[in-house]
């Protein structure tokens, strides 16, 4: 799995340990941080923070099956479905939270 790391945050930590080095270790460290600021050279990746939730069990429904509702958009499912989804196919939850 990818490791991910805050490139603006990573430079200036660097930049800050920079200044208590040898004239020659600051260097290679000054090297380092142009390296890391340089976004063309390293790959880099779209992320975006994972929404938590659980299926709620709706028995009184239109459909003779209950329903499993998503805690976090609210869409439905009949529940047969949501056992083998890890995760809400509507807004992308991922059902690991323990239901109430």
């Amino acid at each position: 799995m990818a490791r991910l790391i805050d490139v603006d945050s990573t430079v200036k930590a660097i930049s800050k340990l920079a200044e208590d080095m040898s004239i020659n270790d600051r260097a290679v460290a000054l090297l380092l941080a142009l390296e890391l600021n340089n976004e063309d050279r390293f790959p880099t990746v779209d992320v975006a923070p994972v929404k938590h939730g659980h299926w709620i069990r709706e028995e009184n429904n239109a459909h003779v099956e209950p329903s499993g509702i998503c805690s976090v958009c609210g869409s439905g499912w009949l529940m047969s479905d949501t056992e083998y989804f890890l995760w809400c196919p509507n807004c992308g939850a991922l059902m690991d939270e323990v239901s109430e």
